[in-house]
């Protein structure tokens, strides 16, 4: 990341994400438009996203999180507002990081679903999962806003994985 006071404000805007996600199962476009801006003024002020990302990495991000995540909102097992997450993602954090982001919301979301699936089983009459009509879907937009936050607290490991060649 660029500057470390910059911190509070991805935390914040990946809070507002999480939260949204979790309460009402959908992620606003206003907040969307507010990652996406972020990246676009750094690009303009600086030359770079908030994480250090050129202009290109910037374009190939955003496409690839798109482009990934497309085939999953097809097949119905993504919302579009997850879709368009990934894809603002993509544009503020690069290709390469956008992995590591991948993997920390993949490892999170299981891990949602295994305590979510104990928790019915041990508590079968509680309602576990605020959002009406949303029994058995994941709020993965929290995962990924997860995802950034682990990559705004812990930059290093895109370098861990430029050593080992998986950049």
């Amino acid at each position: 990341m660029s500057a470390p006071l910059l911190i509070p404000v991805v935390l914040t805007w990946c809070v507002a994400v999480a939260w949204s996600d979790w309460r009402r199962r959908r992620i606003p476009n206003a907040l969307l438009a507010a990652g996406l801006t972020a990246a676009l003024l750094g690009l303009l002020f600086q030359g770079q996203t908030l994480f250090g990302v050129g202009p290109l990495s910037c374009l190939v991000g955003a496409l690839a999180g798109l482009l990934l995540m497309l085939p999953l909102h097809a097949l119905g097992i993504l919302g579009a507002g997850d879709v368009k997450l990934f894809a603002v993602i993509g544009a503020l954090v690069g290709p390469s990081s956008l992995l590591i982001v991948w993997l920390v919301a993949s490892l999170l979301a299981g891990l949602h679903a295994w305590l979510w699936l104990t928790a019915q089983r041990l508590m079968p009459h509680r309602v576990l999962v605020p959002a009406a009509g949303a029994f058995g879907r994941l709020p993965y937009g929290l995962h990924l806003a997860a995802g950034v936050a682990w990559i705004a607290l812990q930059p290093d490991w895109t370098t861990r994985l430029s050593a080992l060649g998986l950049q």
